[in-house]
């Protein structure tokens, strides 16, 4: 288990990709408390920017873009998001190695967390489509990708969430029947409001963790070390899809380069 705070989103995204891909050892990563400048909008693997990011609001506030290496929807993430990522083997899960039987595998894990914590007061907590939901609003977003022996289920929890930063996300065509219409503010439950502290979360959590595997606890370095030990020398790129993302290279690939954004700097590496 590796509990390492302000690392930034791309980092821990590319970390994952060479854990995955280059160990055979079984991880649970929690990460929060990014840095201000590290706030990003990140989208899933086949995302499309111009039907989910707002170009014009983007370009006048520009923020960090990232497309990770799995596929689901696009998510802000910033000092308020708790990410938690399980890297495993499947043969040492008791779960069948497809997507919708590891979303309900994760669903045990994390429903007696939030029944511990009195996180249920705010609704039952459940696994709703691809979303974690207290009752009807959602708390956290997954994401996933399978290998032939491994897999990553990875979430953005949301502790708290600015309402500004929505504003970078366009309300997806493609979105979770229970949302229905709902704007973000309507459709999202900050943590904050239902659990007594992160602190709490966290151990609970840890309990949680140990009633079924043994942990042992690694530093950021270390681990960063040995996965460095991993590539043999291989540039990462060879290994880890997740990038920053050049906003206009891909606009223009997708036919939906907006006038702001002709008229704008003639490169911008977001």
């Amino acid at each position: 288990m590796l509990r390492t705070r302000g690392l930034d989103i791309l980092s821990q995204l590319q970390l994952e990709e060479v854990l995955l891909r280059r160990s055979t050892s079984n991880y649970f990563v929690l990460n929060s408390d990014l840095r201000a400048e590290d706030a990003s909008v990140v989208l899933g693997f086949s995302g499309k920017i111009g039907e989910l990011v707002d170009v014009d609001h983007m370009m006048k506030n520009p923020i960090g873009l990232v497309r990770r290496y799995t596929g689901g929807g696009t998510v802000v993430v910033d000092k308020s998001t708790l990410f938690a990522t399980f890297i495993m083997n499947s043969k040492d899960v008791d779960s069948q190695p497809y997507p919708r039987d590891i979303m309900a595998w994760s669903e045990k894990i994390y429903g007696p967390v939030f029944a511990k914590v009195g996180g249920e007061k705010g609704g039952a907590f459940a696994l709703r489509e691809n979303d974690y939901v207290l009752g009807d609003h959602k708390i956290g977003g997954n994401a996933q990708t399978i290998t032939k022996a491994r897999w990553v289920h990875h979430t953005s929890f949301l502790w708290d969430f600015d309402p500004q930063m929505m504003k970078y996300l366009l309300l997806p065509k493609k979105r979770p029947l229970y949302r229905e219409d709902r704007t973000h503010s309507s459709f999202l439950a900050p943590l904050r409001h239902h659990v007594p502290s992160l602190s709490a979360l966290e151990e609970a959590l840890l309990d949680r963790l140990k009633q079924s595997f043994s942990l042992e606890m690694v530093a950021l370095d270390a681990l960063q070390r040995e996965a460095k030990d991993m590539l043999q020398g291989l540039p990462l790129e060879t290994v880890a899809r997740s990038k920053n993302e050049d906003m206009q290279e891909h606009l223009r690939m997708e036919g939906q380069l907006p006038t702001l954004v002709k008229q704008g700097p003639s490169c911008v590496n977001l």
